[in-house]
């Protein structure tokens, strides 16, 4: 159980009256490697769950393996081996003891909504993947409606640094294997209380130490990937201070890597590529701590 656990967290809108399957172009997948990817929860059982948690992170999903299934709606995380039978039905190739979950406390309506989620997902609903490209799994009585994860970020990419201009705080900076840092982690950049913070002009991202400056000259295209501006180096202002610390050298890293933005919501934003994010809150801070 508790190797099946740490695979499972390792690998870890659109319809108010509810989703309905049509016959309009709709079919039924005959295996889980068609439509393997992630999916966000657009809506299950009526209820239209946040798409982020309060860390900025994605809280609400089903990841299909070629031979497994994880999945979470806001609170714990749970899975379970399984195949797409005849007709597109879902069913576990495990016994009942051996599929795995989490075991947190989030309050009586999410844990209540987990556990008729979890036992939804072991129901053998069947899976019909929309003409538009949303997959839909119902049973009799319940039914899911997910959208592919790109299509949910495409649809919040900025419009360019233009749409990012400000000075942002860091919120959380996370590695594939699920280690995450908040901003206080950053105490290179200055003092133990110092929150990392990323100022963003029209042309450049600048990292922000109590000494230094780390200009990266970049652009966001049509589909939110930033990327550096070719023939372009990192500006790295002199300054009287310790050299970068090794989670500051991992998120210049990362920033000059082409991740991939998209907006949270009006005052957070989230960059992500191969496994790593980065989250930004809109600083408070009123005045420039950078001439840009």
């Amino acid at each position: 159980m508790v190797k099946h656990l740490a695979t499972l967290l390792a690998v870890g809108l659109l319809s108010a009256c509810g989703p309905t399957a049509n016959s309009g172009g709709s079919k039924s997948p005959l295996a889980l490697s068609e439509i393997q990817g992630d999916w966000d929860i657009v809506e299950f059982d009526g209820y239209q769950p946040d798409s982020f948690d309060s860390d900025g992170e994605r809280h609400a999903f089903v990841k299909i393996n070629p031979t497994s299934l994880s999945y979470t709606i806001e609170c714990n995380y749970a899975g379970m081996n399984a195949v797409l039978g005849e007709n597109g039905i879902l069913q576990s190739t495990e016994s009942e003891n051996d599929w795995a979950q989490t075991e947190m406390w989030c309050g009586e309506i999410r844990q209540a909504r987990d556990q008729s989620f979890f036992r939804f997902m072991q129901s053998r609903p069947k899976a019909t993947l929309l003409k538009n490209g949303n997959l839909i799994l119902a049973t009799g009585d319940q039914s899911l409606l997910l959208e592919p994860r790109e299509v949910a970020r495409l649809r919040n990419a900025p419009n360019g640094l233009r749409d990012l201009l400000g000075l942002w705080t860091i919120v959380s900076f996370q590695d594939p294997e699920g280690t995450k840092w908040g901003g206080v982690n950053f105490v290179g950049a200055g003092g133990p209380n110092y929150q990392g913070r990323i100022e963003i002009s029209d042309t450049a991202l600048i990292y922000l130490r109590e000494c230094q400056r780390i200009l990266i000259e970049a652009t966001i295209d049509e589909v939110g990937q930033l990327s550096k501006r070719q023939n372009t180096m990192l500006s790295v202002e002199p300054g009287n201070c310790e050299p970068l610390n090794s989670l500051e050298t991992q998120l210049i890293n990362f920033l000059t890597a082409g991740p991939f933005a998209e907006r949270i919501d009006s005052r957070r934003i989230r960059f992500v590529q191969n496994g790593r994010s980065l989250v930004l809150s809109k600083s408070n801070i009123m005045g420039a701590e950078s001439a840009l």
